[in-house]
């Protein structure tokens, strides 16, 4: 960020919340039928938004090592299924490109994903799971 467009910037939220503070001093009169001029305005929750210029990331693609293997399986339960036996991936160990059918559990530290028996779960080349659905079911 250059200096000059964050000297702008600075210039512009100042100006703004001098703006703010007289909006607030010429209203709350007329809003709260008093108005005390000498106090100091606290902004007790500030929100704003920004649009500038930003440098694209570079996000890595994952090689292809992993296994496809489950660490175990559990029942779980599906409303439309009832009670299953379940394989359990573990999500750190899964490969690129992998494909995996429901119903399956996907385990890691932070989260837990399940893949109904209708749907499948794909590991793309960024190891984001994509969860895709069918509407029919099949046999």
């Amino acid at each position: 960020m250059s200096n000059e467009f964050e000297e702008n910037w600075t210039t512009q939220v100042r100006k703004g919340v001098i703006e703010l503070c007289v909006l607030n001093a010429l209203s709350s009169g007329r809003l709260y039928g008093y108005d005390i001029s000498e106090e100091i305005i606290e902004l007790v929750n500030f929100t704003m938004t920004a649009i500038g210029p930003t440098e694209k990331p570079q996000i890595a693609k994952l090689e292809r090592t992993g296994t496809l293997e489950p660490k175990g399986e559990r029942d779980v339960y599906f409303r439309s299924d009832g009670w299953l036996q379940t394989p359990i991936y573990e999500r750190a160990s899964l490969p690129v490109e992998a494909r995996i059918d429901g119903p399956a559990v996907i385990e890691e530290a932070m989260s837990t994903t399940l893949v109904h028996p209708s749907q499948a779960a794909e590991v793309d080349e960024y190891g984001n799971l994509v969860i895709h659905t069918s509407t029919r079911r099949e046999a």
